[in-house]
């Protein structure tokens, strides 16, 4: 399994939180960040916040459901779709190819 967030970064922190308070063991999952394959597909972009995202690859957002759990979950599963597009026009096809790009895969599964 391979979770998907937006600065996953943010996200992780809460999530192993939570597998420490609750003792549910290790944390185990690929965890891919949007924030980071977009950083990389776009370098000399400044922003790459969601609702900048959403915007760049012209999809519908509406900003006043911004930052509701499952309104953001759609919009990042979005914006995967359209950077796995982009990644594919960098011949980038595979989670394996995915490991070896800095910030792309903030957690590994073991």
């Amino acid at each position: 399994n391979v979770l998907v967030a937006h600065n996953a970064n943010f996200d992780m922190s809460f999530i192993k939180m939570a597998y420490t308070k609750y003792n549910l063991g290790v944390f185990n999952y690929t965890v891919i960040d949007t924030l980071g394959m977009s950083r990389f597909i776009t370098p000399t972009e400044k922003y790459h916040n969601l609702t900048v995202l959403m915007d760049r690859y012209q999809i519908e957002w509406d900003e006043n459901k911004h930052h509701r759990a499952d309104y953001d979950a759609e919009g990042t599963s979005l914006v995967l779709y359209k950077l796995i597009d982009k990644l594919k026009e960098k011949e980038i096809n595979t989670i394996e190819q995915l490991y070896l790009i800095p910030r792309i895969i903030v957690n590994r599964k073991k």
